[in-house]
């Protein structure tokens, strides 16, 4: 599935590594294109001269060779969104200083099953691009222009489909109409090598994985899964950091206090400041990731857990924090949370009829 996001704040790479360990691919959009010209900003002036240059340069065309009439007739088949999408594409490219000659791009179209047909237009726009090149200025031969628009890989433009071999990388989402399969609008943006795949793609799906710090515990001791000795009688928390998350979801909430906008729209709703005031109160704590982000992010002094499942040790053993194991239903865990009463914070992860959960 694609997604499309329009005016984003912030760059996908500004994630936090568990949201984008979930994204298997990036690609940066800067430019939308219709088949309509005026829908893309184009008004009639400019749509006239676009077509007289088009005429014009079919007209010297004709002039070439007799082996070139196929191109020519390609250019006719071709002309539609594809094409006008490939002539911008062009464009862009060579402004931003794309060599035809010596440098290579890789192609990421979205859906595949467009990649051949939108990468051989490029290539066609390219072919008619080094044809008219100016009197004197190297264009190509009888050979290459047979097999300019045979194909994807046959044409003027170095394809390639390494990321990290490339010079620039295009990137194209085509929006088509689930009713007609017609093609509504096309969205691309071109990216450098370095854009694409450092700033970008090598910060997602597994290499986000790999930097989620984490350490599950046992579901019924709260001790850490890992090993800390080669004895298990030995088995011991203490090497693993106190702030090591517990869990996954110690990574949802921690993102929410890293967010300062969403922070300021919460605290101009309840007309004060969100900080380490009063007490937390985490239900459905368990293993404890949630009240871990309470104590170690937030700096709340008081953080009561309350869940009828084991809290992991590292969580349990840090100042201030108060376990009541139980439901939230019980008489002894309500006394335990008036206890601890007033509370400046009270998050929840548990299923928990809010309308029985707000009067407690």
């Amino acid at each position: 599935q694609i997604l499309v996001i329009r005016h984003a704040l912030i760059s996908p790479s500004e994630l936090p590594p568990m949201a984008r360990k979930q994204i298997s691919w990036v690609g940066r959009l800067t430019h939308r294109t219709f088949l309509n010209s005026q829908q893309n900003g184009e008004n009639s002036d400019e749509n006239a001269k676009k077509k007289l240059r088009i005429e014009g340069l079919l007209a010297k065309k004709k002039e070439k060779e007799k082996n070139e009439k196929d191109l020519s007739s390609k250019v006719v088949e071709n002309d539609g969104i594809f094409a006008k999408v490939a002539d911008e594409i062009l464009r862009k490219l060579t402004a931003n200083g794309f060599n035809l000659e010596k440098d290579t791009l890789r192609m990421d179209v979205h859906p595949k099953s467009l990649n051949d047909t939108i990468c051989s237009s490029l290539q066609l726009a390219a072919t008619y691009h080094t044809i008219l090149l100016p009197s004197g200025a190297q264009g190509i031969d009888d050979t290459t222009n047979k097999n300019a628009c045979s194909g994807p890989d046959h044409g003027p433009i170095k394809m390639t489909r390494s990321a990290t071999n490339c010079y620039m990388v295009v990137n194209i989402v085509v929006h088509s109409l689930l009713t007609s399969n017609s093609i509504k609008e096309v969205f691309w943006g071109i990216s450098t090598n370095k854009e694409h795949w450092e700033d970008l793609n090598q910060r997602m799906n597994d290499h986000a994985t790999k930097e989620v710090l984490l350490e599950t515990t046992d579901s019924i001791t709260g001790y850490d899964r890992r090993k800390q000795d080669t004895s298990r009688s030995k088995h011991s928390s203490s090497q693993i950091r106190k702030e090591v998350p517990v869990s996954r979801a110690f990574y949802k909430l921690n993102q929410v206090f890293d967010d300062e906008h969403l922070l300021r729209t919460l605290a101009s709703l309840r007309k004060s400041k969100i900080g380490p005031i009063g007490a937390g109160l985490d239900i459905g704590a368990s293993p404890g990731g949630w009240t871990q982000v309470l104590h170690h992010k937030v700096k709340l002094p008081t953080v009561v857990a309350v869940d009828p499942g084991v809290l992991a040790k590292r969580v349990d053993e840090l100042p201030g924090v108060i376990h009541l194991r139980g439901e939230i239903t019980t008489k002894d865990v309500v006394d335990g949370i008036a206890k601890y009463a007033p509370y400046s914070i009270v998050v929840c992860d548990a299923c928990v009829d809010a309308h029985n959960l707000l009067p407690k």
